[in-house]
């Protein structure tokens, strides 16, 4: 198709590219709406006792410490909203979901096969805020350590004798998901260029389908003119 054949095209059949245009704009308008999900995820450790020394830990010690922080994680989660996602290792994004926060004991395997291997319990947050996901997890770890230090109260376990727990920020890493203006620009591009051919191939259908239409008009009147002339 030369240019002179588009534009007659596009003069002939202005309405198709115009309702292509709105379709355009408007999907562009609403993924322009749709904000960027920061997530991150931190782990907080717990520690046996300081009365204990590090060379004295054997299985049983840490299998205590996974149930004892299995036993707070719980108890967090009866406290608070929380999340249950499809399998240890999955992501609240991952999960389809863009605001939450999702406390539970590490483990690995999946939905189907979990293992608890490490006295950890694993802090993530979404938000569409980014300055707040870090405070978030701040709180959550605030929160989950002081049920931790009440259920040791409560069974009289003295402070020399407590499970701990530690977590390093500096560690954690803020992720990003969604669209950032570079890539909306190239969308919006890519989407309109898409509309402008379909448009296209749109008029071109339907110049076929009314010439169609006249050429048979043409045939039927040649038809009738001819049968009244042999009548005559």
């Amino acid at each position: 198709m030369t240019m002179h054949e588009l534009f007659g095209l596009v003069k002939r059949r202005w309405y198709i590219y115009a309702a292509g245009l709105l379709v355009a704009s408007a999907t562009v308008m609403w993924l322009g709406t749709t904000p960027r999900v920061f997530t991150a995820t931190a782990e907080l450790e717990f520690v046996q006792p300081r009365k204990l020394p590090d060379d004295l830990v054997n299985e049983d010690q840490r299998d205590t410490l996974i149930k004892f922080a299995g036993a707070v994680a719980h108890k967090y989660d009866e406290a608070h909203p929380n999340l249950q996602l499809s399998s240890p290792s999955a992501s609240i994004f991952g999960n389809g979901l863009r605001e939450g926060t999702a406390v539970q004991l590490a483990a690995v395997g999946n939905q189907w096969t979990t293992s608890f291997v490490r006295p950890v319990i694993q802090i993530q947050v979404a938000s569409s805020n980014g300055d707040a996901v870090l405070p978030r997890i701040r709180e959550i770890a605030s929160a989950v350590e002081s049920i931790s230090v009440a259920m040791q109260q409560q069974a009289g376990t003295t402070k020399a004798y407590q499970i701990t727990t530690n977590m390093d920020l500096d560690l954690v890493t803020v992720n990003s998901f969604g669209q950032t203006r570079t890539g909306r620009v190239s969308g919006a591009a890519v989407l309109l260029g898409a509309c402008i051919v379909l448009a296209t191939i749109t008029g071109q259908l339907l110049d076929r389908v009314a010439r169609f239409s006249e050429q048979s008009s043409k045939r039927r009147k040649s038809s009738d003119t001819s049968g009244l002339s042999h009548t005559d």
